[in-house]
C-alpha cells in the first residue's frame, strides 16, 4: 500500500478490529512507512498495554463507539448477553487511555460516539454520569451522538424519538460534559438526512477506496 501511494489508513471493522493482534502490528508497520494512521474501536480490547502501545505510534484518532450507557442498555443492542462485563470494561479502559495518553503528551484526538438507538436512549443518563466520574476531560477531545442507522429494512428508527432524546442531551447533559473541557457533537443533520426520501436512484459517490478485511 505504502509502496503504491497510500498516505491514510484506517483500521476499522466490520467488527471490532483489535480481536487481533495483528492490527496493532498492522498499524506500526503502516506508521513506519510514513503513513497517517487511525482507529475505529468498541474498546473492549483497549486495556493499559494495548493504550500504551497504540499511542506510542501516534495514530491521527482514535474513536470508540459506545453501544449504550450501561450494561443493560449495551447487552441489549450488541445482543453479547453472556459478555456482561463489558460495558463497565469499556468505562475502565477510557480511564487507562486517558492516563497514558496525558503521560505522553500525546496529540491522538481521543472521542467517543454514542449510538442513539432506542434501545440506548434511556442510559444515556447513566452514560454520562461515568464519563463525568472519570474527570478525563483534559485527554477526551469530544462525545458525538449520532443516530443508529437500519442499514437492512430500509425504514429508519422513529425521527421523533432520536430527536427528543438530542434535546434532552442539549437540555441536561451538555454544559456538564463541556464544564469538564469535552467538547459535545449532536448529529441532527444526519437524524433528518435518514429519513428523508431521496429523489435520485443511482448512488453518485465518486471516492475510490479499498476495503482489506
Amino acid at each position: 500500500l505504502a509502496e503504491g501511494g497510500v498516505r491514510n489508513i484506517l483500521f476499522t471493522g466490520g467488527g471490532e478490529p483489535l480481536i487481533t493482534p495483528i492490527t496493532l502490528e498492522g498499524m506500526r508497520r503502516a506508521s513506519l512507512n510514513g503513513n497517517v494512521i487511525a482507529l475505529y474501536t468498541n474498546g473492549r480490547f483497549l486495556d493499559a498495554q494495548t493504550s500504551q502501545h497504540l499511542l506510542e505510534l501516534e495514530p491521527l484518532f482514535v474513536r470508540v463507539s459506545v453501544y449504550g450507557g450501561n450494561t443493560e442498555s449495551s447487552q441489549q443492542y450488541t445482543q453479547a448477553f453472556s459478555d456482561k462485563a463489558s460495558y463497565q470494561k469499556v468505562i475502565q479502559h477510557l480511564k487507562e487511555f486517558s492516563k497514558i495518553k496525558k503521560e505522553l503528551q500525546s496529540s491522538t484526538n481521543f472521542g467517543l460516539s454514542y449510538l442513539v438507538h432506542p434501545l440506548t436512549i434511556n442510559s444515556i443518563k447513566d452514560f454520562v454520569k461515568d464519563i463525568l466520574k472519570l474527570e478525563i476531560g483534559e485527554s477526551l477531545d469530544y462525545i458525538r451522538f449520532t443516530p443508529a442507522v437500519d442499514y437492512f429494512f430500509g425504514r429508519q428508527h422513529d425521527q421523533t424519538i432520536i430527536e427528543q432524546a438530542f434535546k434532552n442531551i442539549e437540555e441536561h447533559y451538555v454544559d456538564a460534559l463541556e464544564e469538564q473541557g469535552i467538547k459535545v457533537k449532536l448529529y441532527y443533520h444526519r437524524v433528518s438526512d435518514l429519513n428523508k426520501k431521496k429523489t435520485y436512484d443511482t448512488c453518485r459517490a465518486s471516492g475510490w477506496f479499498v476495503e482489506v478485511a
